[in-house]
Formats: structure tokens, C-alpha cells, sequence
């Protein structure tokens, strides 16, 4: 889609709400490295494994076309 692949990919389950969710954290090269040793970009969304991770993404997709 016109994006670059993320050169690394990593799953981290977080413990919220009495229920574990797990999120896939993408990382993409952000340019030179700076000075405070900053030189990715992190996406983090959650997996696609149960149906409110779906409706989770749906949500914020949403709220990110309308505003």
C-alpha cells in the first residue's frame, strides 16, 4: 500500500481490565539517528485474534477519518 515493511516485529500481551490483550509492535526506520538516539517509528495496534481486538481497530480507524 505504498508503505515501506517494518524491519522489526514483536507481540507483547498486556494485562488490562481483568483480561489479557495481546499487541503486535511494529518497528520502521525512522531516518538518522539524532542526538537523543531516536531513529524508529513504533506501531502499535492490537493483534487481529478475537473479535474485540477487530472492533478495537474499527473504533480508532473510525475516530482517526472523522477528525
Amino acid at each position: 500500500m505504498g508503505y515501506e515493511l517494518p524491519f522489526d516485529r514483536h507481540d507483547g500481551i498486556i494485562n488490562g481490565r481483568g483480561m489479557e490483550v495481546r499487541y503486535v509492535i511494529d518497528y520502521y526506520n525512522g531516518g538518522e539517528v539524532n542526538k537523543d538516539y531516536q531513529f524508529t517509528v513504533l506501531d502499535v495496534h492490537p493483534a487481529l485474534d478475537s473479535l474485540s481486538a477487530v472492533w478495537d481497530r474499527m473504533k480508532v480507524a473510525w475516530w482517526r477519518w472523522t477528525s
